[in-house]
């Protein structure tokens, strides 16, 4: 057999290993398709539509300035997870607490930095992870056949999801071009951004959402984003309760025509290069611009996951 032939049967072996290990890993996934629940999809695509779409780009295009593709990330996982179960605890063990030690993408860690804590709710990550781990994204159109199979009308939620999900949809666009400023500017470049448009990026949304929104805390960066004595008294209580190994969790007050939500914002490894140690954590360039520009600056000495200020959210009814 010349080389030639030699060679061209390699590659045919090969290509057929592949696709029999593709097939093999697809069919261990898909096992059981038959009882894929279509109420559970239709809630993954939902929480993945409000959620995820902000940041990952579906499809091997679009916009991925500040994250990977949504198709990456369940490649990803999908690589080291057979079973359902195993992909949603890497899933879920990296989305509730987002490390470099517990994610599977460390080449995308070096480009997008870590992902922020977004504080979604268990059944949010859990709806997430089911729709990714059974959708089938081998055609290049599959989320607009998704679309097709799967969407329904938008189910009734309370006043406190409907509040948190304002919070977390200003949540990822600042959190989305706060990634930028870092990516393109190092973290002193992040003092800009919360200098010159965080506030207006709030305020922006809460001009497209219909509500009033805002950032407070105990120990703000801005004198302006100091907490009331009501919104004190709340972050005196979540901070007891982390001490004591709980999560806070959200507070909806309900008033005659309208609610007051106030959700927990706590820190994460990202946070820590503006919020953490002077010693050792914040770079002295950016803790050079943060005395420039917060001369009353209180926001330091950080640990992760620490309750470093709430989202206050009000809404008419």
């Amino acid at each position: 057999m010349n080389l030639i032939k030699t060679t061209a049967l390699i590659c045919v072996s090969a290509t057929l290993l592949f696709s029999a290990c593709s097939k093999q890993h697809n069919d261990s996934r898909n096992e059981g398709n038959t009882a894929v629940d279509s109420v559970q999809m239709n809630a993954g695509l939902l929480a993945f539509q409000k959620n995820c779409m902000s940041c990952h780009a579906t499809g091997p295009s679009g916009n991925t300035s500040v994250a990977p593709t949504i198709d990456q990330v369940a490649q990803s996982y999908l690589q080291d997870n057979s079973t359902y179960e195993s992909f949603l605890t890497d899933f879920t063990q990296f989305v509730g607490s987002p490390s470099t030690e517990k994610s599977k993408m460390p080449e995308s860690v070096k480009k997008y930095g870590i992902m922020p804590n977004m504080s979604y709710s268990a059944e949010v990550v859990d709806a997430v992870a089911y729709y990714l781990f059974h959708s089938d994204r081998s055609a290049s159109d599959w989320y607009a056949k998704d679309e097709a199979i799967y969407k329904t009308e938008v189910p009734q939620i309370s006043p406190a999801e409907y509040g948190k999900s304002l919070a977390l949809q200003t949540k990822a666009v600042l959190g989305k071009n706060l990634l930028n400023a870092i990516k393109t500017r190092g973290s002193h470049g992040a003092v800009d951004f919360c200098n010159l448009r965080a506030i207006n990026l709030t305020d922006s949304m809460s001009n497209h959402l219909r509500a009033r929104i805002k950032r407070v805390s105990d120990q703000p960066r801005n004198p302006r984003s100091q907490a009331s004595k009501d919104e004190l008294r709340y972050l005196t209580d979540g901070k007891e309760k982390i001490k004591n190994g709980i999560k806070p969790s959200p507070l909806v007050t309900e008033f005659d025509k309208h609610y007051v939500g106030y959700y927990p914002i706590l820190t994460n490894e990202m946070c820590l290069q503006c919020h953490g140690s002077t010693q050792s954590d914040i770079a002295a360039e950016t803790l050079k611009a943060i005395k420039s520009k917060y001369p009353e600056d209180k926001a330091i000495d950080y640990n992760s996951n620490e309750l470093r200020g709430i989202w206050v959210v009000q809404w008419e009814k």
